[in-house]
């Protein structure tokens, strides 16, 4: 990923038609990156539902990991599935902002 963001603070879910696609709050994109959560999401949120929260890789230790979370980030496309079976993220959704395309922002 070129645009590798240098941290992950919160990512949006946005679930529309037949995908989920994961983005930061600098818009970059970074579902290629995580398979595991954008398949996940697109099987369990509904359509037209956008999601705020928050990316986690536990380690070895049971404690969070900054490091496997960097490392999922700059993975090649091509390698992200593998790296998802060896660094399983997380994703914790804490605030629902948008249903049916309805914002709920306000």
């Amino acid at each position: 990923m070129n645009n590798a963001p240098s941290q992950v603070t919160g990512v949006a879910i946005v679930r529309r038609g037949q995908e989920a696609r994961l983005w930061t709050r600098n818009r970059n994109d970074i579902t290629d990156s995580f398979p595991d959560i954008a398949a996940a999401a697109t099987r369990q949120v509904p359509d037209g539902v956008v999601l705020d929260g928050e990316l986690a890789i536990l380690g070895g230790d049971g404690r969070l990991s900054f490091d496997a979370l960097q490392q999922r980030l700059v993975t090649s496309p091509a390698k992200a599935r593998a790296k998802a079976a060896e660094l399983p993220a997380s994703y914790a959704a804490f605030d629902l902002l948008t249903v049916s395309g309805v914002d709920l922002r306000t």
